[in-house]
């Protein structure tokens, strides 16, 4: 399937303008290829191919996503934690640094470009506190999830109650998210909050800023917040309750020792 993968990626890069600039992610199901470009990788910048397709896949076809991403990824880029950390929390398996080359005759399989289109949603900021302290962050941290509507049906179409908050190192409100992953995995409270912040400002989080989410960061949204920082050594993560999950153990953020637990009270 590799060499398939490279003569498909061969063919899909050749096609795309500045082909030569850009990794593609791609995986085969139904005998359609399902498929994202995405420039080659910038530093501290919170997509690529293989996040873009995931997460374009959850948003597309959120009954089938589950099903589709068991299927192989394939990617011309280098995995990086944070490619690593959605494929574990929200696909299965993949093989990276994929050679785009022909090495067949053409197929006949139907292409299908996936990209996520989530648009960034942030607290209201009008009535910041512009001197809490840490408690008093997680506190705002805890309130988003008080406030938000609850959604009634099975515990797994229910979003976990999850909020993170970004703080400036000015001590001002920058950003703030809630979890939403009922129906898309990849939509953590943390995912959201970096990719929301990016998408807003079109900056990664800035050096010495701090981020406050109500439950210990996965191996997904910690690499998120490592990739998505200017200056990851730089950043400060506070979380109000532990998660003994298996996601939430051996992390980036635990392994750098840069979150801390801390109670709201």
């Amino acid at each position: 399937m590799k060499s398939r993968a490279e003569h498909i990626a061969y063919r899909l890069l050749e096609t795309h303008p500045g082909g030569s600039l850009c990794d593609v992610a791609l995986f085969e199901f139904d005998s359609t290829i399902y498929y994202s470009i995405h420039p080659k990788e910038h530093p501290h910048e919170p997509f690529s191919a293989v996040v873009n397709l995931i997460q374009g896949v959850y948003e597309s076809y959120p009954e089938s996503a589950r099903k589709m991403l068991r299927c192989r990824l394939f990617t011309t880029a280098s995995l990086t934690p944070m490619c690593k950390g959605m494929i574990k929390v929200a696909a299965k398996r993949a093989t990276d640094e994929v050679v785009a080359q022909p090495s067949g005759p053409e197929l006949l399989l139907s292409m299908v470009e996936v990209r996520s289109t989530k648009k960034p949603k942030s607290l209201d900021r009008s009535h910041q506190e512009p001197t809490l302290d840490d408690q008093g962050w997680m506190r705002l941290a805890y309130s988003l999830i008080q406030s938000a509507p609850e959604k009634i049906g099975p515990r797994f179409l229910r979003d976990r109650p999850v909020g993170a908050i970004l703080v400036s190192p000015e001590n001002k409100l920058l950003f703030a998210s809630i979890n939403d992953n009922a129906s898309n995995k990849t939509c953590h409270a943390e995912v959201n909050l970096v990719q929301g912040f990016f998408r807003a400002t079109g900056k990664p989080l800035p050096r010495n800023s701090r981020v406050y989410t109500t439950l210990k960061c996965c191996k997904m949204c910690a690499a998120m917040i490592w990739q998505g920082a200017v200056d990851p050594g730089a950043i400060q993560v506070f979380y109000g309750e532990n998660d003994p999950g298996p996601f939430a153990q051996d992390t980036i953020l635990s392994k750098e020792k840069i979150e801390v637990l801390i109670s709201p009270l």
